[in-house]
């Protein structure tokens, strides 16, 4: 899960999607909420690691599971 979670870092990148739409090439509707949600994620991320790595326990493990399959879910459209 550590790993995993580090992996979200790299959603700060989120901030191409901006770019993108903004020259046209990315439609807004699209750009905006992705890259704001990615960006938060990408903030997050050096959070919950840190949780993770200060309190380990199955209520901490169960959490960080959650924070990053949510994000997975959300992404996708599959979450309810």
């Amino acid at each position: 899960i550590a790993i995993l979670t580090l992996f979200q870092i790299g959603r700060l990148g989120a901030v191409q999607f901006f770019q993108l739409a903004f020259k046209g090439e990315l439609p807004l509707l699209f750009a905006i909420p992705a890259g704001i949600g990615d960006i938060l994620i990408g903030i997050t991320a050096p959070l919950a690691f840190y949780l993770l790595l200060r309190k380990r326990n199955k209520r901490t493990r169960k959490f960080l599971i959650g924070w990053n399959t949510k994000k997975y879910f959300a992404k996708t459209g599959y979450e309810k």
